[in-house]
């Protein structure tokens, strides 16, 4: 087959193939098969839409509650150090882990659930409840409830290691 253009219908198409190129960051420049133009001045080749790779703009991503929870727990973990577990507080007779001891945030949840833009007098409200419990009591309704339920697990894989006395580094491999 071949295509037959005026001179000035060549230049419009180069002019428009040249701007899309100058979108893009790479540009394989070829004279595909179909491409026999009959101008006897025509010297520049066509460009081969097959090989761009469109240049976008950074993709913007909001981070997710698991995430933001991961995040704080690591930072937590590299500020008290990898050995670090919480102690047992004694409360009616009975060895037990506390979301808020003394006024401030003792467990690793409590710490990162009081980074995370909890207060301590709402945490303090749950003492005795699951990590899995309290997210859902804070959360529910304000954020969306598949955030808030990866948040639950998150937290709860980690109440779980806590209480278990495991070394706060052994929560360095929990993933949102």
């Amino acid at each position: 087959m071949t295509i037959t253009l005026s001179e000035k219908s060549i230049e419009a198409i180069n002019t428009s193939f040249e701007k899309m190129a100058a979108a893009v960051k790479t540009v394989k420049i070829t004279t595909p098969a179909w491409a026999k133009f009959t101008a006897p001045d025509w010297q520049k080749p066509v460009v081969d839409y097959t090989e761009i790779e469109p240049v976008l703009p950074p993709k913007v991503v909001e981070q997710t509650l698991a995430e933001e929870f991961v995040m704080h727990l690591q930072r937590i973990v590299h500020e008290v150090g990898p050995n670090h577990y919480c102690q047992f507080r004694y409360g009616a007779g009975m060895p037990t882990m506390k979301y808020v001891y003394q006024g401030q945030a003792d467990c690793i949840v409590g710490r990162v659930l009081e980074r995370m833009g909890v207060p301590l007098a709402s945490l303090s409200r749950y003492e005795g409840e699951g990590a899995h419990a309290v997210v859902h009591a804070l959360f529910n309704g304000k954020r969306d409830e598949r955030q808030v339920a990866r948040l639950a697990r998150v937290a709860n894989e980690a109440q779980v290691r806590n209480d278990s006395r495991s070394p706060w580094g052994t929560m360095l491999s929990i993933r949102a």
